[in-house]
């Protein structure tokens, strides 16, 4: 329950505004020390292979945030030519209507 009150935005940002930060390592260590198990063998460093990866993953996914931010903006400018286009129509609509009517 502590994790999923600590990592909502409202939580978060209000620590901010604080200049504070959850510690959840700390919380790690207190559980895992309530519960008698020994915080050495569970917690390990990583391999060069295992940070390696990591970064490989993180590199793929800040490429797939930035691929999808490209599509949502290419979307975004078919929708605003799809509604330029649109509204030319129609005021070239109205001036073939209005032309129809001979001027008085």
């Amino acid at each position: 329950m502590i994790i999923q009150l600590v990592t909502q935005a409202p939580v978060q940002d209000s620590l901010a505004v604080q200049g504070k930060k959850f510690d959840y390592a700390e919380l790690l260590d207190e559980a895992i020390e309530l519960s008698g198990w020994d915080l050495d063998t569970l917690i390990v460093d990583m391999t060069p292979e295992d940070q390696q990866r990591q970064q490989q993953q993180n590199a793929a996914m800040v490429k797939a945030q930035t691929d999808a931010q490209l599509e949502q903006v290419k979307h975004q400018n078919d929708l605003s030519s799809i509604n330029e286009k649109g509204t030319v129509q129609a005021g070239v609509s109205i001036i073939r209507q209005l032309a129809k009517f001979p001027c008085r």
